[in-house]
């Protein structure tokens, strides 16, 4: 009480209206507040409807571009190393040598196998390392078959092959 008489005369006005002053104020506060806690959850609702929507739209893209996968690519566990289907043409066509018998054929289609295989590596094994090895084994037992010093055909086409069948 004393200290609202003191405020009376100091601002030189009644301390009833003093006190209303504060009152107001008091109110216009909570009102303010209770608006900007309205306003928090409208701003929060938007950001989960947003971030929502956004992230399905995201996914389906993601779906939609799938980069070509087919039944038959997933199949394959390779499909996860993505494009691979230039080391396909280079192996088919060393099968296709090591049938008719075009040795030089073969052994320059495996250079450039393991030219390919080699400047993709970094990609590749970035992609899925565990399935890269695997690859990898592959490729070396091909150029082992193919460069060997007296190169059996039936084992470079089953090494050929096995080759195949892991690039999917």
């Amino acid at each position: 009480m004393l200290a609202d008489r003191r405020a009376a005369r100091a601002y030189g006005a009644p301390v009833a209206t003093l006190r209303r002053r504060a009152l107001l104020l008091r109110e216009k506060n909570s009102v303010v507040a209770g608006h900007g806690e309205r306003q928090t959850v409208i701003v929060l609702a938007l950001v989960l409807v947003v971030g929502g929507v956004s992230y399905q739209l995201r996914r389906n893209a993601l779906a939609n571009e799938g980069g070509g996968i087919t039944t038959a690519d997933a199949a394959s566990p390779a499909w996860t190393l993505g494009d691979l289907s230039s080391f396909k043409v280079i192996t088919q066509q060393a099968m296709d040598a090591v049938r008719v018998g075009d040795q030089s054929t073969a052994n320059s289609r495996a250079d450039d196998l393991e030219h390919e295989w080699d400047v993709s590596q970094a990609r590749l094994k970035a992609r899925d390392n565990t399935e890269w090895t695997t690859i990898d084994g592959k490729v070396d037992t091909v150029l082992r078959q193919i460069r060997a010093s007296k190169p059996d055909p039936s084992g470079e086409q089953g090494a050929l092959t096995q080759l195949l069948t892991a690039l999917g």
